[in-house]
């Protein structure tokens, strides 16, 4: 069978296809189900919708990372300040766990790497809003495990 190529719908990458059926992105690593009819009605996709995997797994790492350097920072805030430990402790997590969440978020949303058909439809502020609410989820999490791991004295 002759290999197809489509467009992530969830990303902008360009996938090959053989088969009907559920597929994985290699990028994003979304599910995508494809029918039989779908197979024989998938245009071939120019090369402009195409993301370098190296340059989108860099970006993916660092955004890891980011949400790691985000999640201790807060995580070591709470745990401090709900122990017998010194204020300016706490008050310099604190101030690097909301430092982070301003930074990062913009930092991660502007860097992501976009195919040329990702580009035409990308809206900045979409894309930073949406970093945010993923670096506030970390925080609420690191928040909340911090201050009740702090109170019962863990550690």
């Amino acid at each position: 069978m002759e290999l197809k190529t489509m467009i992530c719908p969830h990303c902008g990458a360009r996938l090959k296809i053989k088969q009907s059926g559920s597929i994985k992105c290699e990028y994003c690593d979304s599910d995508i189900f494809i029918e039989d009819s779908d197979i024989n009605s998938v245009p071939q996709q120019n090369l402009s919708t195409e993301i370098n995997s190296e340059v989108l797994k860099k970006w993916q790492t660092k955004r890891k990372v980011f949400i790691a350097v985000h999640f201790f920072c807060v995580f070591m805030g709470w745990f401090v300040g709900m122990r017998d430990v010194s204020d300016g402790a706490m008050v310099l997590f604190l101030l690097a766990g909301f430092s982070t969440f301003l930074l990062f978020p913009v930092l991660t949303a502007f860097s992501k790497p976009l195919s040329d058909a990702e580009r035409a439809g990308f809206k900045k502020g979409k894309a930073v809003l949406r970093e945010y609410l993923v670096m506030l989820l970390a925080g609420i999490i690191a928040f909340m495990t911090g201050a009740i791991l702090g109170c019962i004295g863990v550690g």
